[in-house]
C-alpha cells in the first residue's frame, strides 16, 4: 500500500498534479512508516529518491534531472508492471529496460514547459 502512495506522488509529481514539496512532505512524514513495513522494493524506492532530493536541494542537480531520475526509479520499481507515466520539460526520456521475465518495459517521458 505505501509503495503504491509513494509512486503516485511520484507519477503525480512527474504530471504536474503534486508540487515538489508535497513529495518531500509525504516522504518525510511517511519514512517511519516505510520503514516499519519491510517492504525492500518500498524502502529501496524511497531511499533513491531521499537522496535525489538531498542533491537537487543541495543544488548539485537541476529539476530535469530529478525528474528523469525519479522516472528511472519508477520503472525499476515496476518492472514485473505496466506502468504509464505521462508528464508535463523541454527534454524527452526514454527508458528501456527489460525486467526479471525478459519482458520489456518502455517509459517515455515528455515534459513541456508552459
Amino acid at each position: 500500500m505505501m509503495l503504491n502512495h509513494l509512486r503516485s506522488y511520484l507519477e503525480g509529481y512527474l504530471q504536474g498534479g503534486h508540487t515538489l514539496q508535497g513529495v518531500e512532505e509525504w516522504l518525510l512524514g511517511s519514512l517511519q512508516q516505510i520503514l516499519d513495513s519491510g517492504n525492500q522494493k518500498l524502502i529501496r524506492l524511497a531511499n533513491q529518491v531521499d537522496a535525489d532530493l538531498m542533491e537537487y536541494n543541495d543544488e548539485v542537480i537541476g529539476e530535469s534531472e530529478l525528474r528523469e531520475r525519479f522516472a528511472k526509479h519508477l520503472v525499476d520499481a515496476s518492472k514485473d508492471e505496466e506502468i504509464r507515466i505521462e508528464a508535463s520539460s523541454e527534454t524527452d526520456v526514454i527508458f528501456k529496460q527489460m525486467d526479471d521475465s525478459g519482458q520489456a518495459v518502455t517509459v517515455h517521458f515528455h515534459h513541456v514547459v508552459a
